[in-house]
Formats: structure tokens, sequence, C-alpha cells
């Protein structure tokens, strides 16, 4: 990518995704919002150190629906419906009052930050505006979601910029027609750059420097070929540009199907001593009321329970809970089942990959 050893980068504790930006977003938001910020990302950074035990998670992730409209081939929402149905819900949806409730617990127990995914598209909420509009209000520094962008309206988009929304996050995974159809089954590439266009625009017309925009590239094999151009379109149009490793969370007769969208190029060394920061920083709460430790496709086998039934802060410091934070301080993850499986989705095959690397000396 041109200028690319220019531009600040960042790589997860998990190896899973790369951040490039122009500017460490993170300095961006601490000049706009203020030390409070600050203060929040040295206790996020800390406790993803395992340094610091957290008695509320800083961040949240409310499963507002399991439900998307479109039908990408690295997501479990491209399974059949019966199939899908073992995952989540797609009937239920959670409520407004029930999302203002879970924020206004967070707010009182000194939560930063608010994310709207789960496995789902926000843009299909209807009160999605409201609710960051709500957590804003309330005093929640970082709000954020990820998006399609194939429902973005240009109404939409101008309610979103004044909503206290503090980043979006455009999932692309191409910068051609031809790859995009193939991933983001159930789009329209040319209306998506569109919309994004359009954001943008309206943007730089308020005269905003917030939401901070970034877009997404799942790395695969159809489309890794693909990854230098698409910095490159992006690079001077967004603030911040994620690489993600695809990692494989499918099961049963699918799963071997699903191992050939992995890319070929490894953009991360194989561990042997693993440690999820996931359940010390954050909580996920699923469209029914379910509370997982993480974000990730496995993470949601792992019920620690149920805000219908416990307050959010009663589940974090459970001992449940807390038995999970000790086993990753101390890189006992494989005696863990659902970890144990979470870490070889994403893994698969490279391990012996770099192994038969190491003894050609490729």
């Amino acid at each position: 990518m041109k200028g690319e050893s220019s531009l600040y980068s960042r790589t997860d504790q998990t190896r899973v995704s790369q951040l490039l930006a122009r500017r460490d977003i993170h300095e961006v938001l601490t000049d706009l919002i203020g030390p409070q910020f600050a203060r929040y990302r040295q206790r996020w950074d800390r406790a993803q150190r395992f340094e610091e035990e957290l008695p509320y998670p800083l961040h949240v992730d409310l499963e507002l629906s399991f439900a998307c409209n479109l039908r990408c081939p690295m997501c479990i929402m491209s399974l059949p419906r019966q199939e899908l149905r073992r995952w989540g819900d797609p009937r239920v949806k959670m409520t407004l009052e029930t999302a203002k409730r879970i924020i206004d617990e967070g707010v009182r127990q000194g939560q930063a930050s608010l994310g709207l995914n789960g496995t789902n598209e926000p843009l299909l909420t209807p009160y999605l505006a409201e609710i960051i509009e709500y957590a804003k209000s309330q005093g929640m520094l970082d709000i954020m979601f990820n998006s399609n962008a194939s429902l973005l309206t240009e109404e939409l988009s101008r309610r979103l910029l004044d909503s206290g929304l503090t980043r979006i996050m455009f999932s692309l995974d191409a910068v051609t027609p031809q790859t995009y159809d193939q991933i983001r089954i159930g789009s329209d590439f040319h209306k998506v750059m569109a919309n994004i266009d359009t954001f943008l625009r309206l943007k730089r017309e308020k005269g905003s420097i917030l939401p901070l925009v970034r877009v997404s590239f799942v790395k695969m094999s159809i489309n890794e070929h693909e990854l230098p151009a698409f910095l490159d379109h992006w690079v001077e149009r967004v603030d911040f540009i994620s690489v993600q490793q695809y990692g494989n969370p499918f099961q049963g007769q699918g799963k071997g199907e699903k191992e050939a969208l992995r890319a070929q190029a490894l953009d991360f060394q194989f561990e042997e001593y693993f440690r999820c920061p996931q359940p010390w920083v954050r909580a996920l709460v699923r469209n029914d009321g379910r509370v997982v430790p993480c974000c990730a496709f496995m993470g949601m086998k792992f019920e620690l329970g149920n805000i219908f039934e416990q307050s959010l802060k009663e589940i974090w410091q459970s001992r449940q809970w807390r038995d999970l934070r000790q086993l990753h301080r101390e890189g006992r993850f494989a005696q863990e089942p659902i970890c144990k499986e979470c870490k070889e989705s994403r893994d698969g095959e490279y391990e012996d990959l770099l192994s038969i690397g190491a003894a050609t000396g490729a």
C-alpha cells in the first residue's frame, strides 16, 4: 500500500486483526472527549494485560436482534434457517426499554463504552438512533456499531451524525463488485459505495470529526488479492481500516467446505501460550437477555447469566466469570472447551502449515 509505513498500526492481542490509521484513533478521541477518555483507555489496557480485574465491564455490546439482511459465507448467518436457530432466535428483538435499562446500570457502574452489535445488522433496528442518543445523554463516552451499510439512507445518515455516535464501522471485504458479490450475498456493491460516500459527504458538510469512520476487510482466499487496492482506495477517505483474519466457526458437514475460505497469506504467528483478554474488559448481552463473555461466534455458546434474572454486575462478578478470567490470566485456555474450540477455529490448520514451513525453511 502507498505510504503504509507512515501509518499508525496496531495488532490486537489475539492477532486476529490489525488496525491501520493516519493517527492513533484513541489519541484523536482523547483530544475530542477529554481526559476521562484517556483514563478509560488506560484501565482498558491494564485489564487487557491481566493487571486489573474490573468490578464491571468497560464495554458492553447489545445484540439488538439476531438478524441480518445479508448471507455472507464467512458468517453463521449463511447457515440454513434450521441450523441457524441453534445459534439464536431471529424472532426475538431486544426492546428499547431493556436496552435503556442495561445502559442505565452500566452508567451507574462506570461503563464507558457501548457497542450495538452481536450477530446482527444494527440498521434493521428502528430505534437505533434513539438508543445512541439516549446512551450519549446518560454520559456514555464511546458508542459504536458495525454495519454492512446496505440500509444506510441519507435521512438515517443525518440522524446518526447528530446522535452522539463515536465510531461507525462498515464491513466491506472487497474493492470491486466482482469480489464483493461473492462475499456480501444479498447486497449491492454500487449502492453500498454510494451510501458510504453520502455519509462521508454529510459528515464533511457538518464539519464534524465524529463519528470516526472505519472500513473493514475480512481476509479470505476469495479476496486477499484485493487487499492492497482496498487499502489504497480507503486510506485517505476514512479514519481507520481494520484487516481481520478469517476464522472458521462452522461445525458439522459444512466445516470442511468453509476451510477453503482461509487466506493463504498468514497475518499472525501461531502461539502456544494463548490468553484472551475479552472476558477481562467486555460483555455481550444477546437479543434474548443471555450474557456471554466475548463477541466471537464461539462465545455465543458461553452463557454466564441472563439480565432478566440477574443484574449484569452480578453476572460479571459471578464465580464462573471470575474463574474464566483467571483461566486466561494463567494461560490455561485449553481447560475450557469453548475457548479451546474458539482458538482452534481461528488457527484451523495453520499450525500444521507453519510446522511445514519451519521444516522446509520457508
